[in-house]
């Protein structure tokens, strides 16, 4: 079988790049191609593989500007790589992916972490926006939703990150998908008693994470709290913390202070609702409780009670008292780093090979392909 990879962009440190990273890892001969790759916002492993990028590779200034003004490229971007001397391709889809061209022999699994969501939920990208933008964004949503639901048709199985996501893809899609859940490298993390008293943040600072959240909550508990990432929203988020000294930006940081972070924290404070989320198996890999809104892929992940807190309602009040509950619970370390196990990255590697191997055959079967 010979397999190319496909990613939307190397431009970021997040859980999509975490799963490619071991695809390459398992496939370290496989060419991955996407449409503009930035070495020094993208983890460190990338260098060690063979990537080709697009003509948009010319224009990519920075992640910020390649995810949120020049995205709608990718698309032909995507659309000009010539993939006729594969057995299968393997995509990695948030964005536009999933969008190039195969020919008939060649079959097309999708990875899909999330249908385009500027496309299909258009709110997450216009909170605080003036109603001039507002209505720019929901134009180009519907030219969005068309292009993006065409070239799904394009793709042969899709498979997803969690139950969350494949009703999503089944809703807008009109398809069915297999979850793989994505991996951790369970054997990086370690545990530690916590040394200082601090609760932890790991995200992108984007509106839809709602950090403001657990700063809000943090400035009312008088807690103790670190902030690990960057983005767009950084600067008004600094400006919400401005004047405490128990909200510390972290910015990016490189693995070995991460995984330190982890291992000394409380808990980890996820606040908003994602697909999957990675960062909550991350901090339970470090033997730490999640205290996480009760939504999206953590209700697949964290266990009420067990490795963690849930709250229901996404707003302070909520999150202070599941804080609160969390500090009147005990958890137990050990239980935690055990139920994160169950999502290793070899699990990952072994089950996503043999589903591919399954689906070649299948596929060539149907298509009368020797």
């Amino acid at each position: 079988m010979k397999i190319a990879l496909i990613h939307d962009a190397l431009v970021a440190k997040g859980g999509a790049e975490r799963v490619v990273a071991s695809w390459l890892s398992y496939w370290p001969e496989a060419t991955l191609y996407t449409s503009a790759y930035l070495p020094e916002d993208t983890y460190e492993d990338f260098k060690s593989y063979n990537i080709k990028t697009s003509w948009m590779q010319k224009v990519a200034k920075s992640p910020h500007q390649v995810m949120r003004y020049i995205f709608p490229l990718m698309i032909p971007a995507f659309r000009s790589f010539n993939f006729s001397e594969y057995d299968m391709v393997l995509s990695s889809a948030s964005y536009a992916a999933k969008s190039i061209k195969v020919p008939k022999r060649t079959c097309h699994i999708c990875y899909c972490h999330y249908p385009m969501r500027i496309a299909w939920q258009t709110d997450h990208y216009y909170n605080n926006k003036s109603s001039l933008k507002k209505i720019g964004l929901i134009t180009l949503s519907k030219i969005l939703q068309l292009i993006d639901y065409k070239h799904s048709l394009g793709v042969d199985y899709f498979i997803t990150n969690s139950n969350n996501t494949a009703k999503y893809i089944k809703k807008y899609y009109k398809r069915e998908s297999t979850v793989f859940y994505p991996p951790i490298d369970t054997s990086k993390f370690y545990y530690n008693k916590p040394l200082e008293d601090y609760y932890l943040v790991v995200s992108r600072l984007n509106n839809y994470k709602r950090v403001d959240l657990a700063i809000n909550a943090a400035k009312e508990l008088n807690k103790k709290l670190i902030i690990i990432g960057d983005g767009p929203d950084k600067l008004s988020l600094e400006k919400l913390a401005y004047g405490n000294k128990n909200i510390i930006f972290y910015g990016s940081v490189d693995e070995k202070t991460l995984l330190e972070l982890y291992s000394k924290c409380r808990a980890l404070i996820f606040p908003q609702e994602e697909d999957f989320g990675l960062t909550p198996l991350e901090a339970q890999a470090s033997g730490k409780a999640v205290i996480a809104f009760a939504k999206g892929g953590v209700l697949e992940t964290v266990i009420n009670g067990k490795t963690g807190i849930l709250f229901k309602e996404q707003n302070v009040n909520n999150l202070v008292k599941a804080i609160l509950s969390f500090e009147l619970t005990n958890f137990n370390p050990k239980d935690i780093i055990k139920h994160a196990s169950k999502f290793d990255i070899i699990n990952f590697q072994q089950k996503i090979a043999k589903f591919l191997e399954e689906k070649l055959a299948e596929y060539k079967t149907l298509n009368n392909i020797a």
